[in-house]
Protein backbone atom coordinates (compact mmCIF):
# COMPACT_ATOMS: atom_id res chain seq x y z
CA UNK A 1 0.00 0.00 0.00
CA UNK A 2 3.07 2.74 0.87
CA UNK A 3 4.76 1.53 -2.10
CA UNK A 4 1.63 2.38 -4.56
CA UNK A 5 0.82 5.63 -3.17
CA UNK A 6 4.89 6.33 -2.99
CA UNK A 7 4.62 5.56 -6.47
CA UNK A 8 1.47 7.62 -7.18
CA UNK A 9 3.31 10.73 -5.82
CA UNK A 10 6.33 9.90 -8.17
CA UNK A 11 4.36 9.92 -11.01
CA UNK A 12 2.90 13.31 -10.41
CA UNK A 13 5.90 14.96 -9.15
CA UNK A 14 8.42 13.69 -12.18
CA UNK A 15 6.69 15.10 -15.22
CA UNK A 16 10.10 15.35 -17.33
CA UNK A 17 13.45 13.98 -17.67
CA UNK A 18 15.65 15.19 -14.69
CA UNK A 19 18.79 14.16 -12.65
CA UNK A 20 19.19 14.08 -9.03
CA UNK A 21 21.83 16.79 -8.75
CA UNK A 22 19.59 18.88 -11.07
CA UNK A 23 16.66 18.85 -9.09
CA UNK A 24 19.10 18.80 -5.53
CA UNK A 25 19.96 22.45 -7.00
CA UNK A 26 16.69 23.26 -8.05
CA UNK A 27 15.86 22.74 -4.32
CA UNK A 28 18.71 24.66 -2.99
CA UNK A 29 18.09 27.59 -5.52
CA UNK A 30 14.53 28.14 -3.95
CA UNK A 31 15.30 28.04 -0.93
CA UNK A 32 14.13 24.64 0.12
CA UNK A 33 10.49 25.99 0.33
CA UNK A 34 8.95 24.58 -3.21
CA UNK A 35 6.93 20.82 -2.48
CA UNK A 36 7.42 19.74 -5.50
CA UNK A 37 11.17 20.17 -5.69
CA UNK A 38 10.89 17.87 -2.61
CA UNK A 39 8.81 15.36 -3.67
CA UNK A 40 10.87 15.32 -6.78
CA UNK A 41 13.83 14.92 -4.65
CA UNK A 42 12.08 11.60 -2.81
CA UNK A 43 11.13 10.14 -5.53
CA UNK A 44 14.60 10.28 -7.34
CA UNK A 45 16.13 9.29 -4.14
CA UNK A 46 14.15 6.62 -4.18
CA UNK A 47 15.30 5.09 -7.16
CA UNK A 48 18.73 5.61 -7.23
CA UNK A 49 19.11 4.97 -2.94
CA UNK A 50 17.13 1.53 -2.55
CA UNK A 51 18.04 1.52 0.98
CA UNK A 52 16.01 3.68 3.12
CA UNK A 53 18.57 4.64 5.74
CA UNK A 54 20.47 6.11 2.86
CA UNK A 55 17.35 7.74 1.43
CA UNK A 56 17.05 9.17 4.85
CA UNK A 57 20.50 10.15 5.31
CA UNK A 58 20.22 11.86 1.74
CA UNK A 59 16.91 13.83 2.52
CA UNK A 60 18.29 15.02 5.61
CA UNK A 61 21.34 16.53 4.09
CA UNK A 62 19.59 18.30 0.96
CA UNK A 63 17.05 19.61 3.66
CA UNK A 64 19.52 20.88 5.51
CA UNK A 65 21.54 22.36 3.38
CA UNK A 66 18.43 24.45 1.70
CA UNK A 67 16.91 25.98 5.15
CA UNK A 68 20.95 27.09 5.88
CA UNK A 69 20.82 30.85 4.55
CA UNK A 70 24.15 31.89 2.43
CA UNK A 71 23.45 35.76 1.64
CA UNK A 72 26.29 38.03 3.31
CA UNK A 73 25.82 41.28 4.82
CA UNK A 74 27.60 44.10 2.79
CA UNK A 75 27.86 47.30 4.33
CA UNK A 76 27.90 50.19 2.18
CA UNK A 77 31.13 52.78 2.35
CA UNK A 78 30.47 56.65 3.03
CA UNK A 79 30.36 58.64 0.44
CA UNK A 80 33.41 60.83 -0.76
CA UNK A 81 33.46 64.59 -0.64
CA UNK A 82 35.50 67.43 -1.97
CA UNK A 83 38.50 69.62 -0.52
CA UNK A 84 38.89 72.91 1.34
CA UNK A 85 42.15 74.76 2.06
CA UNK A 86 44.34 74.33 5.29
CA UNK A 87 46.45 76.27 7.19
CA UNK A 88 49.49 75.95 9.15
CA UNK A 89 50.08 74.63 13.11
CA UNK A 90 51.97 77.42 15.51
CA UNK A 91 55.22 77.83 14.87
CA UNK A 92 57.78 75.04 17.14
CA UNK A 93 54.84 73.28 18.58
CA UNK A 94 52.48 70.41 16.95
CA UNK A 95 48.67 71.08 17.65
CA UNK A 96 47.36 68.81 20.83
CA UNK A 97 44.90 66.21 20.92
CA UNK A 98 43.04 64.98 23.73
CA UNK A 99 42.07 61.16 23.52
CA UNK A 100 39.40 59.47 25.02
CA UNK A 101 40.76 56.70 27.08
CA UNK A 102 38.14 53.99 26.74
CA UNK A 103 36.01 54.67 23.65
CA UNK A 104 36.52 51.79 21.21
CA UNK A 105 36.05 51.17 18.49
CA UNK A 106 36.93 54.72 17.76
CA UNK A 107 39.49 56.23 20.32
CA UNK A 108 41.07 53.82 22.75
CA UNK A 109 44.12 52.53 24.49
CA UNK A 110 44.96 49.09 23.30
CA UNK A 111 46.44 46.04 25.05
CA UNK A 112 50.07 47.50 23.93
CA UNK A 113 49.09 50.75 25.64
CA UNK A 114 49.17 52.34 22.08
CA UNK A 115 46.72 55.07 21.16
CA UNK A 116 44.26 52.85 18.46
CA UNK A 117 40.51 53.37 17.00
CA UNK A 118 38.63 54.46 13.53
CA UNK A 119 38.85 58.07 14.96
CA UNK A 120 42.79 57.68 15.27
CA UNK A 121 43.29 56.12 11.97
CA UNK A 122 41.29 58.95 10.30
CA UNK A 123 43.62 61.50 11.92
CA UNK A 124 46.30 59.34 10.33
CA UNK A 125 45.79 59.85 6.87
CA UNK A 126 44.66 63.04 7.50
CA UNK A 127 47.97 64.49 9.16
CA UNK A 128 49.70 62.01 7.01
CA UNK A 129 48.20 63.44 3.47
CA UNK A 130 47.18 67.14 4.49
CA UNK A 131 51.00 67.78 6.78
CA UNK A 132 48.90 68.58 10.32
CA UNK A 133 51.50 68.25 13.05
CA UNK A 134 50.37 66.98 16.33
CA UNK A 135 50.69 65.03 18.90
CA UNK A 136 48.40 63.25 21.27
CA UNK A 137 48.23 64.07 25.28
CA UNK A 138 47.36 61.50 27.76
CA UNK A 139 44.52 59.58 27.72
CA UNK A 140 41.24 60.36 29.75
CA UNK A 141 37.70 60.36 29.85
CA UNK A 142 35.71 62.46 28.11
CA UNK A 143 34.31 65.04 30.39
CA UNK A 144 38.20 65.70 31.53
CA UNK A 145 39.01 65.98 28.01
CA UNK A 146 36.30 68.53 26.96
CA UNK A 147 37.51 70.59 30.77
CA UNK A 148 40.72 70.92 28.91
CA UNK A 149 39.77 72.07 25.87
CA UNK A 150 38.06 74.60 27.60
CA UNK A 151 41.03 75.82 30.07
CA UNK A 152 43.43 76.11 26.58
CA UNK A 153 44.90 73.15 27.97
CA UNK A 154 44.80 70.82 24.08
CA UNK A 155 43.79 72.14 20.70
CA UNK A 156 41.06 69.72 19.86
CA UNK A 157 39.23 66.19 20.60
CA UNK A 158 38.62 63.22 17.72
CA UNK A 159 35.00 61.23 18.28
CA UNK A 160 32.44 63.71 19.01
CA UNK A 161 29.02 65.03 17.67
CA UNK A 162 28.08 68.29 18.02
CA UNK A 163 25.63 69.31 20.62
CA UNK A 164 24.30 72.98 21.61
CA UNK A 165 26.43 73.13 24.64
CA UNK A 166 29.74 71.70 23.36
CA UNK A 167 29.23 74.59 20.43
CA UNK A 168 29.70 77.26 22.70
CA UNK A 169 33.64 76.37 23.02
CA UNK A 170 33.97 74.22 20.09
CA UNK A 171 33.56 73.90 16.71
CA UNK A 172 33.67 71.12 14.43
CA UNK A 173 34.32 69.42 11.52
CA UNK A 174 32.62 67.39 8.97
CA UNK A 175 31.15 64.13 10.32
CA UNK A 176 33.03 60.90 9.46
CA UNK A 177 31.24 58.28 10.60
CA UNK A 178 28.03 57.55 11.65
CA UNK A 179 26.12 55.20 14.40
CA UNK A 180 23.03 54.90 15.84
CA UNK A 181 22.78 54.94 20.35
CA UNK A 182 21.22 51.66 21.66
CA UNK A 183 19.65 50.28 24.46
CA UNK A 184 21.47 47.37 25.76
CA UNK A 185 20.36 45.27 28.29
CA UNK A 186 20.65 41.23 30.10
CA UNK A 187 18.93 38.48 28.17
CA UNK A 188 15.37 39.05 28.72
CA UNK A 189 15.40 41.92 29.74
CA UNK A 190 13.80 45.40 28.59
CA UNK A 191 15.24 46.80 25.38
CA UNK A 192 13.30 49.68 24.97
CA UNK A 193 13.40 52.96 27.43
CA UNK A 194 9.88 53.69 28.14
CA UNK A 195 9.74 50.31 30.02
CA UNK A 196 12.66 51.44 32.31
CA UNK A 197 10.94 54.17 34.28
CA UNK A 198 11.93 53.78 37.66
CA UNK A 199 15.01 51.93 37.09
CA UNK A 200 19.04 52.36 36.83
CA UNK A 201 20.50 53.08 33.50
CA UNK A 202 23.71 53.80 32.91
CA UNK A 203 24.82 56.31 30.19
CA UNK A 204 28.25 57.85 29.49
CA UNK A 205 29.31 61.16 31.39
CA UNK A 206 29.29 64.26 29.03
CA UNK A 207 28.41 61.70 26.01
CA UNK A 208 26.28 63.55 23.34
CA UNK A 209 22.93 61.39 24.18
CA UNK A 210 23.44 61.90 27.65
CA UNK A 211 21.81 65.23 27.55
CA UNK A 212 19.26 63.79 25.08
CA UNK A 213 18.01 60.67 27.27
CA UNK A 214 17.75 62.85 30.14
CA UNK A 215 15.50 65.17 29.05
CA UNK A 216 13.25 62.31 26.86
CA UNK A 217 12.65 59.93 29.70
CA UNK A 218 13.33 62.16 32.95
CA UNK A 219 11.42 59.51 35.36
CA UNK A 220 14.71 56.92 34.55
CA UNK A 221 17.25 56.77 37.27
CA UNK A 222 20.17 58.07 35.10
CA UNK A 223 23.62 56.79 36.16
CA UNK A 224 26.75 59.00 34.29
CA UNK A 225 29.41 56.65 34.07
CA UNK A 226 33.13 57.52 32.79
CA UNK A 227 32.72 55.25 29.63
CA UNK A 228 30.81 52.58 27.85
CA UNK A 229 33.06 49.84 29.42
CA UNK A 230 31.97 50.92 33.08
CA UNK A 231 28.06 51.65 31.70
CA UNK A 232 27.92 47.89 30.22
CA UNK A 233 29.95 46.12 32.93
CA UNK A 234 27.21 47.56 35.27
CA UNK A 235 24.48 45.87 33.55
CA UNK A 236 26.55 42.50 33.19
CA UNK A 237 26.99 42.78 36.91
CA UNK A 238 23.30 43.25 37.37
CA UNK A 239 23.83 46.53 38.89
CA UNK A 240 22.47 48.50 35.85
CA UNK A 241 18.69 46.92 34.14
CA UNK A 242 20.36 48.40 30.91
CA UNK A 243 22.74 51.27 29.16
CA UNK A 244 22.68 53.57 26.49
CA UNK A 245 25.85 53.26 24.47
CA UNK A 246 26.35 53.84 20.47
CA UNK A 247 25.95 50.54 18.15
CA UNK A 248 29.52 50.10 17.59
CA UNK A 249 31.12 50.64 20.90
CA UNK A 250 28.57 47.83 22.43
CA UNK A 251 30.10 45.10 19.69
CA UNK A 252 33.40 46.36 20.44
CA UNK A 253 33.11 46.32 24.26
CA UNK A 254 31.47 43.16 24.18
CA UNK A 255 34.24 41.49 22.26
CA UNK A 256 37.11 43.19 24.05
CA UNK A 257 35.56 42.34 27.89
CA UNK A 258 34.32 39.30 26.73
CA UNK A 259 30.99 40.22 28.09
CA UNK A 260 28.05 38.07 27.62
CA UNK A 261 24.15 37.34 28.64
CA UNK A 262 23.50 41.27 27.14
CA UNK A 263 21.61 42.12 24.57
CA UNK A 264 21.35 44.58 21.81
CA UNK A 265 17.68 46.46 21.49
CA UNK A 266 16.34 49.24 19.76
CA UNK A 267 17.51 52.97 18.69
CA UNK A 268 16.83 55.15 21.12
CA UNK A 269 16.30 58.49 18.29
CA UNK A 270 19.92 59.74 18.74
CA UNK A 271 22.57 59.31 16.42
CA UNK A 272 26.35 59.68 16.82
CA UNK A 273 27.62 61.73 13.72
CA UNK A 274 31.36 61.74 14.86
CA UNK A 275 33.68 64.46 14.19
CA UNK A 276 36.65 66.24 15.43
CA UNK A 277 35.76 69.03 17.91
CA UNK A 278 38.34 72.10 17.78
CA UNK A 279 38.79 75.03 19.72
CA UNK A 280 36.51 77.91 18.93
CA UNK A 281 39.66 80.50 18.68
CA UNK A 282 41.43 77.75 16.30
CA UNK A 283 39.13 78.20 13.14
CA UNK A 284 42.17 77.23 11.00
CA UNK A 285 43.10 74.26 12.59
CA UNK A 286 39.23 73.09 12.08
CA UNK A 287 39.28 74.08 8.18
CA UNK A 288 42.75 71.80 7.34
CA UNK A 289 41.35 68.81 9.35
CA UNK A 290 37.99 69.44 7.65
CA UNK A 291 39.86 69.50 4.60
CA UNK A 292 41.34 66.10 5.33
CA UNK A 293 38.03 64.44 5.93
CA UNK A 294 36.49 65.40 2.54
CA UNK A 295 39.52 64.26 0.38
CA UNK A 296 38.65 60.51 2.18
CA UNK A 297 38.28 58.29 -0.57
CA UNK A 298 35.35 56.11 -0.76
CA UNK A 299 37.87 53.30 -0.49
CA UNK A 300 39.58 54.97 2.57
CA UNK A 301 35.79 55.03 3.95
CA UNK A 302 34.96 51.54 3.09
CA UNK A 303 38.57 50.02 4.80
CA UNK A 304 38.15 52.11 7.88
CA UNK A 305 34.77 51.09 8.38
CA UNK A 306 35.70 47.13 7.75
CA UNK A 307 38.47 47.46 10.34
CA UNK A 308 36.88 49.11 12.96
CA UNK A 309 33.25 48.47 12.59
CA UNK A 310 30.85 45.57 13.12
CA UNK A 311 27.96 45.07 15.10
CA UNK A 312 28.11 42.81 17.95
CA UNK A 313 27.51 39.08 18.34
CA UNK A 314 24.09 38.21 18.91
CA UNK A 315 22.87 34.63 20.06
CA UNK A 316 22.34 32.77 17.14
CA UNK A 317 18.45 32.34 16.12
CA UNK A 318 17.38 29.44 13.95
CA UNK A 319 16.05 29.98 10.42
CA UNK A 320 12.85 29.74 9.80
CA UNK A 321 13.46 27.65 7.08
CA UNK A 322 15.65 25.26 9.42
CA UNK A 323 12.20 24.32 11.58
CA UNK A 324 10.75 23.31 8.23
CA UNK A 325 13.67 21.08 7.51
CA UNK A 326 13.66 19.42 10.37
CA UNK A 327 9.59 18.92 10.28
CA UNK A 328 9.78 17.15 7.22
CA UNK A 329 13.05 15.48 8.45
CA UNK A 330 10.77 14.02 11.40
CA UNK A 331 8.23 12.68 8.87
CA UNK A 332 10.30 11.08 6.80
CA UNK A 333 11.83 9.45 9.48
CA UNK A 334 8.37 8.48 10.40
CA UNK A 335 7.70 6.89 6.96
CA UNK A 336 11.13 5.24 6.47
CA UNK A 337 10.63 3.45 10.12
CA UNK A 338 6.84 2.32 8.62
CA UNK A 339 8.07 1.11 5.67
CA UNK A 340 11.24 -0.80 7.08
CA UNK A 341 8.52 -2.48 9.87
CA UNK A 342 6.63 -3.61 7.38
CA UNK A 343 9.92 -4.65 5.34
CA UNK A 344 10.62 -7.15 8.59
CA UNK A 345 6.95 -8.06 8.87
CA UNK A 346 6.52 -9.47 5.43
CA UNK A 347 9.98 -11.20 5.47
CA UNK A 348 9.22 -12.47 8.53
CA UNK A 349 5.85 -14.07 7.21
CA UNK A 350 7.72 -15.33 4.26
Amino acid sequence: MLRRVAGSVCARAVRRPTTLAGQGARFRAHGGCSLRAGARILCLGMKYLRSPFRLLVFVGVVLLLAAVPTKAQVSAPLQSVASVPAASAPAGRSWRMAPERDYGPFVYIDDQGQLAGLSVDVLALVAQRGGVPWQALPAAPLAQQLAALKAGAADFVTSVRPTPERAAYLIFTSAYVNVPAVVVSRDGGQVQLQALEGQTVTVGQGYGVEGFVRKAYPGINWQAVTDDVLALKAVSEGRAAAAVVDLASAGFVMRQHHLTGLTVGESVGFDYALSFGVRKDLPALRDELDAGIRQLSTADRASLRARWLSAPEQPLAMPRGLWWALGLLTVLALVVAVWWWRGQRTGARS
